[in-house]
């Protein structure tokens, strides 16, 4: 027994002998010299920081918010408890002493009730109790649930904010405030962090549709070399552009789908709450009641709200682009303006006098030069254009203005003899 004790004994300190220990410590810098790997672990432990935080969330959420809530639905229950019953007897041991027929008294006991239900609701009652309430059915019609507590939070992180429910106790409201001013930014980064990659990966579905399919990358390269395919290149741009609103619509259509299973929704319906939720306009009038599903809701909002911003910034993008276009063929036309007016006053004077002054000639050349490259440019769509092929034809255009000689003149000498 004893030699078996010293052999393993032996073993263990074998196990944990420094050879052992710099083979572990060589795994790990070999794995942590591995650049992919690395990156994937980066974007991995930043969406586990956000799961991770979001769950604390829900949690204290439900811890705070719970307790109150169950002793608020358990008071409101038994009242409308009470008033259904008083209701009820009321009614069947009528008797007209009261100096009120039937109906007038039937209409008095009802309005009592419906507004006793009325204030049930405003304390979060949605059912009318069919047995005589307590704790534990108060339980059941809480709100502030594990799951439902985890979309509360998941839906103040996103700046969603649907309204159905929210806190109403002091320390609830608190910690909201404080929730929200740490894990708005680390939501804000994870969203921008899923969008990075999801640009990324359709970056590397174009490298790759080029470098396998030739007719495909003779489509991608006429995009990119605006010069020598003009129209080509513009709307395939365009059509670059509308793939990715078709993408997210395709995107929004799928969870559609997915509602209508989950819920009792359309699929317009479903299509609607998509499409409100992932612009975080989040208007509370549709909002997921399954709790089986709500984790996948989540995660599907959390990738759409990427989906989205990220296809928002190409479309701000693309305007800004066309009003940068704008600004410079306008302050190009501002240049031409003041040249344009001269050399028209001179045109008219000339008129008048019957005279041809030569040097405007040279600066209406001038003109119509500038104007023509003004022309090129807005067909080769500068600066999406080869700036080379822009700085030729402009270098060019100007090197023969200056080289423009000065107007040959003629004189004409009168003399008189005395022939």
């Amino acid at each position: 027994m004893e030699e078996e004790q010293q052999q393993q004994l032996l073993a263990d300190k074998q196990s944990c002998s420094p050879s052992a220990a710099k083979r572990f410590f060589s795994v790990f810098a070999a794995l942590g010299s591995n650049q992919l790997l690395r990156s994937a672990l980066s974007h991995l432990g930043l969406f586990s920081t956000l799961v991770a935080y979001t769950a604390l969330g829900g949690l204290v959420f439900r811890a705070l918010e719970r307790p109150g809530e169950v002793t608020r639905v358990a008071e409101a229950q038994n009242y409308l408890w009470d008033q259904r019953l008083s209701f009820i007897s009321s009614v069947a041991n009528f008797n007209s002493s009261s100096g009120l027929n039937f109906p007038d008294f039937l209409r008095l006991r009802l309005s009592a009730y419906e507004e006793s239900i009325c204030g049930a609701v405003q304390q979060g009652v949605l059912h009318v109790p069919r047995r005589a309430p307590d704790i534990q059915s108060a339980s059941e019609v809480a709100s502030w649930g594990y799951l439902h507590s985890i979309f509360f939070a998941s839906t103040v992180l996103t700046t969603i904010g649907y309204g159905n429910v929210a806190p109403v106790t002091f320390w609830g409201r608190a910690f909201c405030v404080a929730f929200a001013l740490v894990g708005i930014p680390l939501t804000l980064t994870v969203i921008a962090d899923l969008g990075r990659i999801i640009a990324s990966s359709l970056t590397s579905l174009g490298d790759t549709l080029r470098e396998h399919l030739p007719c495909v990358a003779h489509l991608l390269q006429a995009t990119d070399d605006g010069s020598k395919q003009g129209s080509l290149g513009i709307f395939l741009k365009s059509v670059s552009f509308f793939a990715a609103i078709v993408l997210l619509l395709v995107y929004i259509a799928a969870g559609a789908a997915l509602f209508t299973v989950w819920e009792d929704w359309t699929f317009f319906e479903g299509f609607y709450f998509c499409f409100i939720t992932l612009t975080t306009i989040g208007f509370g009038d549709l909002v997921p009641k399954e709790p089986d599903y709500m984790l996948l809701c989540t995660l599907y909002i959390l990738v759409g709200l990427a989906m989205t911003s990220t296809i928002i910034e190409l479309v701000r993008r693309q305007y800004a682009q066309s009003w940068k276009r704008m600004k410079e063929l306008s302050a190009r036309l501002q240049s031409l303006s003041g040249p344009i007016t001269d050399a028209l006053k001179r045109i008219d004077l000339s008129r008048a006098s019957s005279t041809i002054d030569l040097t405007m000639l040279h600066e209406l050349r001038d003109l119509k030069k500038t104007l023509t490259l003004t022309q090129l440019e807005t067909k080769l769509r500068f600066p999406t254009s080869k700036k080379n092929e822009w700085q030729k034809e402009m270098e060019a255009a100007m090197q023969e203005i200056v080289q423009l000689t000065a107007p040959p003149k003629r004189t004409v000498v009168i003399y008189e003899t005395s022939v």
